[in-house]
């Protein structure tokens, strides 16, 4: 009996998402979820200084995770700073390396973890503010 397919969520930390599912080179398939809302957070941010990082997979992350994949080995350290969706963490753990995902934003750490989850991925999801002295 096959094992039960993980159910991708629709709300994280109290926004919807939506999952995208992408093939970052032949054999790294790799899903991320994002605001189902992105086009309204992009506008937000524009007008009260938001942070939409998290919310949108942006085109440099999906260049950044073909990079990632073409050099990680199992066994590598991988650190994404300023994570967003975690594509670069989640492509180095799918590459297995220990991959750690830092961001300061609760939505983005959140959305990392479900997508590792969702998964079965290991990335170790940190809070991280580069602006902060700590």
């Amino acid at each position: 009996m096959a094992a039960p397919e993980a159910v991708t969520p629709d709300i994280i930390a109290g926004r919807r998402v939506r999952r995208v599912d992408l093939d970052i080179t032949p054999g790294v398939n790799i899903t991320v979820l994002e605001a189902a809302d992105a086009d309204i957070v992009l506008e937000e941010s524009v007008r009260v200084d938001g942070d939409p990082y998290a919310a949108i997979l942006w085109p440099s992350a999906v260049a950044a995770a073909a990079r990632v994949a073409s050099i990680v080995r199992k066994g590598d350290i991988v650190l994404d700073l300023g994570a967003g969706t975690g594509l670069a963490a989640l492509t180095a753990a799918r590459c297995g390396a220990r991959a750690i995902a830092l961001d300061h934003d609760p939505f983005a750490r959140a959305v990392v973890s479900a997508a590792a989850a969702l998964q079965k991925l290991a990335v170790d999801v940190r809070a991280f503010d580069v602006r902060s002295h700590e």
